[in-house]
């Protein structure tokens, strides 16, 4: 970059730059200028990423539930398929353990802040930091190490328990959140996956 460029866009006359240039010396004016204009592309930078970080997620908001027909067909059909190789009476008991289990709750909301997530579907609320430890947390299903992730589009949130992993994904389509859930453990004959649709609550 020739240094006429800094006079120029800085607005300093040609007898203001012989006076500074007399004093200074031509290179270290040159990089004064030089110096300042970095500075100038640093805050802009800055400015951009923190109104970026500051711009509403698209999963945020009160969900209700639409799932389909279609959809609680297959949830049932992924418990019988994941539970097929009990006997009998185990089957029975734990079709009716997991069909309690993986029902979709009738509301969620979600709100992203800065990195932190706070789901809340019905009666239970959790608060993550996105990309932070797993947290350990109780419930009716006992303990399990809980944590929240972005992968592209999608929240994440896994829960890990000794007996096995439940990990849940969110995705807003337009007007539509996408709740896939996917539920391994020791006694399952195959992974459980499922998924529910949710709308948005104006």
């Amino acid at each position: 970059m020739r240094h006429t460029n800094f006079y120029l866009t800085f607005g300093i006359c040609p007898a203001s730059k012989f006076y500074l240039e007399r004093i200074f010396g031509s290179q270290l004016f040159f990089l004064t200028c030089t110096f300042t204009v970095v500075t100038l592309i640093t805050l802009l930078s800055s400015t951009n990423w923190i109104y970026a970080s500051e711009i509403t997620s698209p999963l945020n908001g009160n969900w209700h539930l639409v799932q389909t027909e279609q959809e609680s067909k297959e949830r049932l059909k992924a418990i019988n398929e994941a539970t097929q190789h009990l006997k009998p009476f185990q089957q029975s008991r734990a079709r009716s353990r997991l069909d309690e289990r993986t029902s979709p709750p009738h509301t969620v909301s979600i709100i992203i802040k800065d990195t932190m997530v706070t789901i809340t579907s019905e009666a239970r609320r959790i608060k993550l930091e996105i990309g932070g430890p797993p947290i350990k947390m109780s419930g009716s299903e006992g303990k399990a190490y809980v944590s929240a992730r972005m992968e592209g589009s999608f929240l994440v949130i896994t829960a890990r328990a000794d007996n096995g992993e439940r990990r849940t994904s969110y995705r807003v389509n337009k007007d539509l959140l996408t709740v896939e859930v996917t539920v391994t453990g020791a006694r399952l004959a195959k992974a459980l996956n499922y998924v529910s649709t949710y709308t948005l609550v104006q």
